[in-house]
């Protein structure tokens, strides 16, 4: 298994994430594992925390005294360490037959430490309308986020996919049916996993693009952004800028 550079599913919810996360598993040799419900827990960020800078001060100690008087490791050494502690707990039920690891993950707030703990990784960011997915949040959604703080992380989440070289975005109401399969292509090429094989089950997907998330209509609410809140949205920083180099009209 390819342990050093996974694949990362990243976008607000509603976007498309888990229709990503069902087409990159459909390739030969990736296999997407869902989201865990709280990514990194305090405790463990500040364990892992703790762990580096027993480290250092090891490192400087022993240095000092010209002996290995103290036990510790280097932030390289603990941030292996802690990297496979994650990803073996994550993709406890995954397919470990396949070699390409990877995992679905709604915006996380600890992107700084997962760009440290996997430099290799590639991600993919998926990305639809702001205002659909604010509605779609609200009335899908068991959630107290509220449309400001969704329309924050959705403008952070494609500053990261624009900005990182190791980032594509993916607009699931912008990649037209004539174009989906090539774009697929054009994202395995990018993410090193190539496949041109028009009948692979993953092109296959693409081009028929499923509904993998559906909700009855029992489960849909009717919350919609009315002209206030939309006036407001408007006013959040990068949210118009963003949007129109998106292609989306507000």
């Amino acid at each position: 298994m390819d342990k050093a550079s996974p694949i990362f599913v990243a976008g607000v919810p509603r976007s498309a994430n888990t229709w990503m996360q069902v087409a990159l598993s459909k390739h030969p040799r990736i296999h997407i594992t869902g989201h865990p419900p709280q990514t990194v827990t305090p405790e463990l960020r500040g364990f892992h925390t703790r762990r580096v800078e027993a480290g250092r001060l090891a490192g400087q100690w022993n240095k000092e005294r010209a002996e290995d008087h103290f036990a510790g490791a280097d932030r390289e050494t603990c941030a292996r360490a802690f990297a496979e502690y994650l990803r073996s707990v994550w993709t406890g039920y995954a397919d470990q037959v396949k070699p390409r690891w990877g995992l679905k993950i709604l915006w996380p707030k600890d992107i700084d430490l997962f760009t440290e703990l996997w430099p290799a990784a590639k991600w993919i960011v998926c990305v639809r309308h702001p205002w659909r997915v604010i509605e779609s949040h609200k009335n899908t959604l068991s959630t107290k986020a509220t449309p400001d703080q969704i329309a924050r992380n959705w403008v952070r989440s494609i500053r990261f996919g624009l900005d990182s070289p190791a980032a594509m975005i993916w607009q699931i109401d912008r990649t037209f049916p004539e174009s989906r399969v090539a774009k697929m292509v054009d994202l395995l090429r990018f993410v090193g996993e190539p496949l041109d094989a028009t009948e692979s089950p993953i092109l296959q997907f693409a081009a028929e693009a499923p509904v993998v998330h559906k909700r009855t209509h029992k489960e849909r609410g009717t919350w919609e952004i009315d002209n206030n809140t939309r006036a407001r949205l408007l006013g959040i920083d990068g949210i118009p800028e963003t949007a129109k180099q998106m292609g989306y009209t507000l």
